[in-house]
């Protein structure tokens, strides 16, 4: 059975153009996928490769600019063999004058392990506000 998390990205507007890092250092087996909350635009979805202790799989890269304001990253343990959690962080970044936001970020850390160093998945997204 598939463990699944889903976490709601609610800081990227539509017509922002985001860029994404995904990379794992992880023995297990998971889907990263990043899409709108109706499934519809999916941005990305990777899935681990062969873990090599000391090494970072880079998983993706890539930009978009968002079609839905509603984004959600789903992450999914399809080993199914254990429980993994998440930290997620998420800012903006204002105009000098305070008026609004020319740029936003999201990072989601997974740990799927015992040992919380929570660098087992690595998602960042940073957004900057179009024609700016």
């Amino acid at each position: 059975m598939a463990n699944s998390i889903n976490i709601p990205i609610t800081n990227f507007p539509t017509g922002q153009l985001i860029f994404w890092n995904v990379t794992a250092q992880t023995a297990g087996s998971y889907n990263v996928i990043l899409q709108d909350a109706s499934g519809e635009n999916i941005y990305f979805n990777y899935t681990t490769g062969t873990y090599q202790p000391g090494k970072i799989d880079i998983l993706g890269y890539g930009y978009v600019a968002v079609q839905s304001a509603n984004l959600q990253l789903v992450i999914t343990n399809t080993s199914g063999s254990s429980n993994f959690n998440s930290k997620n962080y998420s800012g903006a970044y204002p105009t000098d004058a305070g008026m609004k936001n020319v740029a936003n970020n999201f990072v989601c850390l997974i740990e799927d392990g015992t040992d919380n160093d929570y660098n087992d998945i690595v998602v960042e997204i940073f957004g900057i506000a179009a024609g700016v």
